[in-house]
């Protein structure tokens, strides 16, 4: 009796929880559903009162904007919902995406790119490039240097399959080796037995689909020597190299991963227009008023103006 009571509850949390809003209906209740995750420090801390997050602080800015509450939903990863499930198939195309139906936007740092604009409106707050980043001391400043070296990144992140093609397109011998991230060590992983790092390839070290996406995974391996390079957003590397202290006198940008620059952007349903055009608005606004610029340099130590000016120096 007891597991069917367990049962029918959870069958009516979430079908209260799957319902998509309208503009006018988030603004009748008060309280804006916001998707985050907390492992990434930019997006959401919730252990520090003083930094909570660049992406936190910009959704709160916005629901108060507004008159609204923020019900934050802890998100582990959004990785999967790129990938359509059945349910979210139509005769059109794809639908959007599951999560949607729980959360009103997803406030992160989500790479722009046209697969992900198929299935989401995305809003654009900052230009990016993807960096690769090394210890002090490294010289890297073109793909041809990478040969002999070890590559660290996430199968499910979008950085993986930037760099196959890149490879391809320099004609460039790379390898992959699936690696484990190990739970009693932090920032640690395992790799295969016998692995040999070849000396005339590239060689990709890659958490496969399916593993938690972690910042220290991205850097700290990095920082060890673990693995001699990485690769992630400008905002991302700008942040560890010059605010995280145990990477401050460590860590350094390489170069852009490729040369067309792009942008980060928050995500919401493409129905919802009224809700777009206000979070677009809240943008132009935040900048305008040198808010954006403010919060920004508290979280990568950088004013907007001086982060614009580095990101056009790496292409």
């Amino acid at each position: 009796m007891k597991k069917i009571f367990l049962f029918c509850s959870l069958c009516c949390s979430l079908t209260n929880a799957s319902y998509a809003r309208d503009w006018d209906e988030i603004l009748s209740s008060g309280t804006l559903n916001v998707g985050m995750r907390t492992a990434a420090l930019i997006v959401y801390r919730p252990a520090s009162s003083e930094k909570p997050g660049l992406m936190y602080e910009m959704a709160q800015a916005f629901a108060q904007k507004h008159g609204l509450k923020i019900n934050l939903v802890e998100i582990p990863s959004f990785s999967s919902y790129w990938t359509p499930s059945n349910t979210e198939k139509t005769s059109s195309g794809l639908g959007t995406p599951e999560v949607y139906d729980k959360i009103d936007i997803a406030a992160e740092i989500f790479t722009v790119t046209d697969k992900r604009k198929s299935r989401i409106h995305m809003s654009p707050y900052i230009e990016n490039v993807e960096l690769f980043f090394s210890r002090k001391g490294e010289r890297q400043k073109r793909y041809q240097d990478l040969v002999g070296k070890t590559i660290l990144t996430y199968e499910k992140m979008s950085f993986y399959k930037l760099m196959i093609n890149e490879f391809h397109k320099r004609n460039l011998p790379f390898n992959q080796t699936y690696v484990t991230p190990l739970k009693d060590k932090i920032g640690t992983f395992e790799l295969p037995k016998g692995y040999k790092k070849d000396p005339t390839k590239i060689n990709l070290l890659i958490f496969p689909t399916g593993t938690k996406a972690k910042a220290t995974m991205s850097y700290q391996p990095i920082a060890s020597g673990l693995a001699d390079v990485g690769i992630n957003d400008a905002v991302g590397v700008l942040y560890r190299v010059f605010e995280v202290g145990q990477y401050k006198n460590i860590l350094r940008p390489l170069f852009p991963a490729q040369e067309k620059r792009s942008e980060l952007a928050w995500g919401s349903r493409k129905q919802d227009t009224n809700l777009n055009k206000k979070i677009a608005d809240f943008f132009i606004e935040d900048k305008a008023n040198g808010t954006f610029s403010k919060r920004l340099e508290k979280y990568i130590g950088m004013s907007f103006e001086d982060y614009q000016n580095l990101i056009k120096l790496f292409n």
